[in-house]
């Protein structure tokens, strides 16, 4: 009897791993994210890896990448934390807190890189209509702030950005540190 219950158990710890888990809507959300932006003409991207922590509700994607030759731009996010994720019906969506590090913004000669980024409480509202014509990038960046004003959030800090312009043998960098923000909605900061 005893060994017929450790063969049981055996076999249905062999089974385990073959047991399909359903993905959460966060991670769902993150891997078409980065799926749309593969999906762009001329644009590739990819990450790591992505995991979910039932216990803290938080989704992790780690050394995301994407990169266009047409307009000379790669980015990449070391780590990216989203916890307490939920979708709205209209596509919006609301996370508990965002967390960043190791984000770097290649453009040309100028290079983005910002450390230990912070959000809480951060409401984004759909942005489908928004996309980015390489033949008018200043009406596309327009668009693409109009709706983002519409974004919210409680409080935001980031730890570091420091902006980086080499121009032939002249480097120069210009560093902003510990950076907070409180209560923006409508456009306009607290």
């Amino acid at each position: 009897m005893m060994s017929r219950c450790r063969l049981a158990l055996v076999g249905a710890l062999l089974l385990l791993p073959n047991i399909a888990v359903a993905e959460e809507p966060v991670e769902t959300a993150l891997r078409e994210k980065v799926a749309a932006i593969d999906a762009l003409p001329d644009w590739s991207a990819s990450y790591g890896r992505l995991t979910y922590d039932r216990s803290t509700d938080t989704a992790t994607l780690v050394d995301f990448v994407a990169r266009t030759e047409t307009l000379g731009t790669d980015i990449s996010i070391a780590s990216l934390s989203v916890t307490g994720y939920a979708e709205s019906p209209d596509g919006s969506f609301k996370v508990t807190s965002v967390l960043a590090d190791g984000g770097v913004v290649k453009v040309g000669f100028v290079t983005v890189e910002v450390r230990d980024v912070g959000i809480e409480n951060l409401i984004v509202p759909l942005m489908n209509d928004v996309v980015f014509t390489p033949s008018k990038p200043f009406t596309s960046m327009v668009k693409l702030y109009g709706e983002a004003i519409k974004a919210r959030f409680d409080r935001a800090r980031v730890g570091s950005v420091a902006v980086v312009e080499k121009l032939k043998d002249v480097d120069t960098r210009i560093t902003y540190d510990h950076l907070r923000l409180d209560g923006f909605a409508d456009g306009k900061l607290a």
